[in-house]
């Protein structure tokens, strides 16, 4: 077995996204102090690659310490959207539609945008494109495991509604944000894993997300 990981390095003072909670690691003991090292960590739930559960935006919805792992665990298709046509960074959906057109029933989403490149520059929370709406509508509709992209959100940020993220999370399906490295696997489908870290009664968590090949 083979693993590839797929996960943002979270650094102090650097944040995922414009306007988001820089990580600070603050030390508790050095070597120098106390002969051992321990750190204290402050972030945002949605740092660097991390899992969306229901919670984060539908009142009641399943918080990400009571989302099952299977729905952040099991085949995952690659959509390579990254050189697909946009207006006003909205991906064309007749041109996804006609990537998309062989997208296995039940398997997690990858949307590939190849913004990863950018992560902790200012452009990386700028320059990504989203699906559009009936493009969301038409992977539930393949009964999608989860949804998983290199972007720091599936939808903009600077666009009101969050619509992908209301249908998606109202459907039950998980998001996965900041996903990295995804070219690197070097093929198109394959077992995929990202487990946040089980944080009571709240809405995200960061996770390590992990390809893992050669399962035979």
């Amino acid at each position: 077995m083979k693993l590839v990981d797929l996960t943002h390095p979270i650094r102090s003072g650097v944040p995922s996204y414009a306007g988001g909670s820089a990580p600070e690691f603050t030390p508790r003991a050095t070597f120098e102090t106390k002969g051992r090292m321990s750190t204290t960590i402050a972030m945002g739930t949605h740092t660097g690659t991390h899992v969306d559960a229901p919670l984060h935006f539908i009142f009641g919805g399943t918080t990400i310490a009571d989302l099952p792992l299977e729905r952040v665990a099991g085949m995952a298709t690659l959509l390579d959207v990254s050189s697909l046509p946009c207006s006003d960074r909205i991906i064309d959906p007749q041109a996804f539609n006609a990537l998309a057109e062989s997208f296995p029933l039940g398997d997690i989403a990858l949307v590939y945008t190849g913004v990863d490149a950018l992560y902790g520059m200012a452009a990386y929370s700028a320059q990504y494109p989203c699906l559009a709406a009936e493009s969301v509508r038409w992977l539930i509709q393949k009964g999608i495991r989860a949804y998983a992209t290199d972007a720091i959100s599936v939808d903009l940020m600077d666009q009101p509604g969050f619509e992908n993220h209301q249908m998606l999370l109202g459907a039950g399906i998980p998001l996965v944000e900041g996903v990295n490295n995804l070219k690197s696997v070097g093929r198109d489908r394959f077992f995929f894993l990202a487990l946040p870290l089980m944080l009571a009664g709240l809405e995200a968590a960061p996770a390590r997300a992990v390809a893992l090949l050669d399962l035979e």
